[in-house]
């Protein structure tokens, strides 16, 4: 099992990576990607991924902080993302959800911009989204229709709808689940992912955010990745072997990774 999309830098594992690591390689979690959300979040990534064989960073600046993004940020953020070890450009993306957001054209700038690096190194997009269907969708058809592209991309955390699964797949990109899946009032994001083929999903746990139900109130972390996997092996109808057997085959493939050791 490989959890695709974890914070391992932020302050509420402090003093305790060692123990958050340990635990996900108990319950089975050979692999983790952290992933940035600032150019200085994306250099602590970096630092704890080369701390650990079983950790990988990906490297980006979270459609928040769009406004942070300049000549000088992408210089470092490219520079950052040619160290051998960094497996994506991400998080990135567009979120409307809050009036505070940035305005949508720093958004979108940065967005593509982090694409280009991506389209240059040839490292897939870790592609952040709420409340930004269009917009989105927009942005990575102008992303994916240019002859240089990137490797490929996923839409992380999905919480949308059937029809935004659709455009998606027609992409040609991967969806990516959370703990979300095990929420009571969450039926229409257990149908959307009952209905996808397996072959274009991943899983996460977005920790710290988002633990399982059976967790809630808890600080999350890539251990209660197996939890999404159960409740995915249901809705689709498989057994668990066969769920963490595509599902991290689906997740080498993306990010390039060589099995554990």
């Amino acid at each position: 099992m490989i959890d695709t999309h974890a914070h391992l830098d932020f302050d509420r594992y402090t003093g305790e990576v060692d123990d958050v690591v340990a635990r996900a390689e108990a319950a089975g979690v050979t692999q983790i990607i952290t992933v940035g959300t600032s150019l200085a979040a994306s250099k602590a990534t970096a630092a704890i991924a080369a701390r650990y064989s079983s950790v990988y960073p990906a490297v980006g600046i979270h459609p928040d902080a769009a406004e942070s993004v300049d000549s000088t940020v992408l210089t470092e953020l490219r520079d950052l993302a040619k160290t051998e070890r960094t497996v994506a450009i991400g998080e990135t993306g567009i979120d409307l959800f809050h009036k505070e957001n940035p305005p949508l054209k720093s958004q979108r700038d940065a967005f593509l911009a982090q694409a280009d690096i991506a389209a240059e190194l040839g490292l897939p997009l870790i592609v952040h989204t709420r409340a930004a269907t269009t917009e989105t969708l927009e942005s990575l058809h102008a992303i994916f229709a240019q002859t240089t592209k990137p490797r490929g991309a996923v839409i992380h955390c999905f919480e949308g709808s059937q029809a935004f699964a659709d455009e998606i797949l027609k992409l040609g990109l991967m969806i990516s689940f959370t703990a979300t899946l095990t929420y009571p009032r969450n039926d229409e994001l257990r149908s959307v992912a009952a209905a996808l083929p397996l072959e274009r999903i991943m899983l996460e746990t977005d920790a710290p955010f988002l633990p399982p139900q059976t967790k809630r109130g808890q600080r999350n972390e890539p251990a209660y990745v197996v939890e999404t996997a159960r409740c995915l092996a249901d809705l689709k109808g498989v057994s668990y072997d066969e769920l963490d057997t595509i599902t991290t085959r689906n997740a080498r493939t993306f990010f390039n990774l060589d099995s554990p050791a």
